[in-house]
């Protein structure tokens, strides 16, 4: 708790010495401490990547083989993220295939190893095409381990922010980048532990007991599905918020990472709005290159595949996230074909929406649960499957609420809550976007009438300063607030 006014006043105080450097270094310094507390001896990981994807990327500007040097460096960082990542799962793929153990342990997962693999390979594609070039190892050094976007991203391109380690980090802390920061990290926080961890107290011990036999029921597995839907959502945007406005503090200003996801209409819409910066990193960096639309029409499907199924491991080494990721595939590439069809343009947008949550809703299972086993008896529940049709029925209803375990006013009122927030209610960019170089129109929804646009004022200051005190109070008492789930990313 002490780290955030430690290291903005130290920043703030070296903008004060007329050494246009220092501000740099010194925020570079923090964030390597902020690093170091969680795993000391793998910062040197950090570090060997940072100097080594710097290294070549300054050679991709005078060597005459800059395709083999670019494909060698593509390669360094994949297989850096394979053996830390994904050893243990292809170790154990293997040995189930083959029927030999092939046990790895003792890896540990370095904390951001997939989102600053992302990040460089970015950078090396970027200046091999001549879109960005560096000449400052410091500079460098700062854009990849910048501590507010480092940990869970955004995943935030060269281009994108490094004119702003240089100019803006020198002008120190104003009022305004104060009020605005401190404003969109209270957004964040309470997105955090007030809905995202009020929800995990309900889906946590349901995926546990399902996984330990527990048989769920058809009510409660679309609850908690739905449920989950929203933790999700309010666990990854409540750091992407709390990293932006991190970042507003010090004057720079990161790339949105959620555009209400869940007012999408259609598949495309949701991928365009959820994630947006890893969305845009496969579109640019998988999609592209393997030839887009460009395609015949086969071939157009099989890369939206391939680049879900790589978007699924990304997340996590297990065939759940990959299967996640082929689900999202299938269902982008049908979404296309149902657009060129022009059947998708005849449908009302109640019906393309409820059609897009309830898919996003299910598949979401398989990204959460710990097996396949525990993902099949919660799906299975949720399409009837066992007997849970009778449900339906007035008696089969009450037979359905005697034997549930998670089913309560509780977890209605917070989901409930959540849904509001998550489908009606303004969020962040649409309150806060002209304050940080949007232009939204202020409305929450298709259906909500009202409008909030921030400005600098009291009314703002006592609603912001009190969500800040309830949610710091939520982080000091508790002794069961979750960490960030893109943190085991």
């Amino acid at each position: 708790m002490l780290f955030l006014p430690v290291i903005v006043a130290a920043w703030h105080f070296s903008t004060r010495l007329n050494r246009p450097w220092l501000p740099g270094v010194v925020l570079a310094t923090g964030s390597v401490i902020f690093y170091a507390i969680w795993n000391p001896p793998l910062l040197l990981l950090l570090i060997g990547s940072i100097v080594v994807n710097y290294a070549i990327g300054a050679a991709l500007g005078t060597t005459g083989r800059r395709g083999i040097l670019l494909g060698a460096g593509i390669a360094a960082n994949v297989v850096l993220l394979g053996v830390f990542k994904y050893a243990g799962f292809f170790a154990d793929t293997f040995s189930g295939l083959s029927g030999i153990d092939w046990a790895v342990t003792g890896i540990a997962l370095p904390l951001a190893i997939s989102f600053f693999t992302f990040q460089q390979i970015a950078f090396l594609v970027d200046t091999y095409r001549g879109v960005v070039r560096e000449n400052s190892l410091r500079r460098y050094f700062l854009f990849v381990s910048f501590f507010p976007q480092l940990i869970a991203g955004p995943i935030v391109r060269h281009d994108q922010v490094a004119s702003q380690l240089g100019r803006n980090l020198s002008t120190g802390l104003t009022a305004r980048n104060l009020a605005v920061g401190l404003t969109i990290i209270a957004f964040g926080l309470g997105k955090k532990v007030i809905l995202a961890d009020g929800i995990a107290g309900f889906v946590d011990p349901f995926y546990e007991e399902v996984a330990s036999g527990y048989d769920p029921q058809f009510i409660e597995s679309w609850l908690i599905a739905v449920g989950y839907s929203f933790q999700i959502y309010f666990d990854f945007s409540g750091y992407s918020d709390i990293a932006v406005g991190l970042a507003t503090l010090f004057g720079i200003r990161l790339p949105v990472n959620f555009m209400n996801p869940y007012r999408s209409t259609n598949l495309i819409g949701f991928w365009r709005n959820w994630h947006i910066t890893l969305s845009s990193f496969l579109r640019d960096y998988v999609y592209i290159p393997l030839g887009g639309n460009r395609r015949s029409l086969p071939r157009w499907y099989v890369n939206m595949f391939v680049v879900m199924l790589i978007g699924g491991l990304w997340h996590g080494a297990a065939w759940t996230f990959v299967v996640w990721g082929g689900l999202h595939g299938v269902g982008l590439s049908a979404t296309h074909f149902l657009r060129k069809s022009g059947f998708g343009m005849a449908v009302p947008w109640i019906i393309g929406w409820l059609t897009t949550f309830v898919f996003v809703t299910v598949l979401w299972v398989f990204f959460r649960a710990d097996s396949f086993d525990t993902a099949g008896r919660i799906l299975g529940a949720m399409a009837g499957i066992g007997g849970a049709f009778g449900t339906l029925s007035p008696s089969g209803i009450l037979n359905d609420l005697d034997q549930m375990k998670f089913f309560g006013e509780w977890i209605v009122l917070v989901v409930g809550l959540a849904g509001f927030f998550a489908l009606i209610f303004p969020d962040t960019y649409q309150i806060m976007g002209r304050n940080y170089g949007l232009n939204p129109d202020g409305r929450s929804a298709k259906f909500a009438k009202w409008k909030i646009n921030w400005r600098a004022s009291m009314k703002y200051g006592v609603a912001v300063s009190a969500l800040l005190v309830i949610g710091l109070a939520q982080l000091l008492l508790r002794v069961d607030s979750n960490q960030f789930i893109y943190f085991e990313f």
